[in-house]
């Protein structure tokens, strides 16, 4: 069963483990990430996402990680009566294994191409050309308070003036207004076809 699994699925898995490989090897060159991933492909791919996209009133990410919760929710389940049942032989609940394990191998790509490499750019002290400080636990502590004090500030000055909180709309139009005049100095911020949406 095991060999025959395998051998149907023999190109699925070199693919599979061909691309997790080259997306570790590139993934850990930061400067192939700035050159290539970021300024290049994802600029343009992540574009046409907002326009294929854009228009949709929820996160298209946000359904479908609940897809993915419910379809493992549901596979645990009938794993566990499958075993209680006693239909789970060791030899079908390796095949599963290994399945689930091309699974996750095919989400693990999909999320990189559709973002995830972005978590390994130079980072944005990099683009602003800041001079990057040490810092410890103490000064993180330090810069949330201080960001806690001016949103209790800010929610404190809106009580006192009697005014309603703006709406999401407004928010996420002021938001895209400010990245506008901010490329103005620093281009990289500039921010097209907007597509800006509450997550769940």
């Amino acid at each position: 069963m095991i060999k025959r699994y395998l051998k149907q699925n023999r190109n699925l898995w070199l693919v599979a483990i061909f691309l997790v490989l080259l997306i570790k090897l590139f993934s850990a060159n930061k400067n192939w990430v700035e050159a290539f991933y970021v300024t290049k492909f994802y600029s343009f791919f992540s574009r046409i996402l907002r326009v294929i996209f854009g228009w949709i009133p929820f996160s298209i990410g946000d359904f479908l990680y609940l897809i993915a919760s419910f379809w493992l929710c549901w596979k645990v389940v009938k794993n566990v009566r499958m075993l209680f049942n006693r239909e789970l032989t060791g030899k079908l609940a390796l095949k599963k294994l290994l399945h689930l394990a091309l699974v996750l191998m095919f989400i693990y790509i999909v999320f990189n191409i559709f973002w995830g490499i972005n978590y390994n750019r130079k980072g944005i002290a990099y683009q602003l050309q800041l001079t990057e400080l040490k810092y410890d636990t103490a000064d993180l502590k330090m810069l949330q308070n201080l960001l806690l004090e001016k949103v209790n500030a800010s929610k404190i000055a809106v009580i006192n003036s009697h005014e309603s909180y703006p709406y999401k709309k407004d928010l996420f139009r002021k938001a895209k207004s400010s990245y506008d005049d901010a490329a103005k100095k620093y281009p990289f911020l500039k921010y097209n076809n907007l597509s800006v949406k509450s997550s769940f």
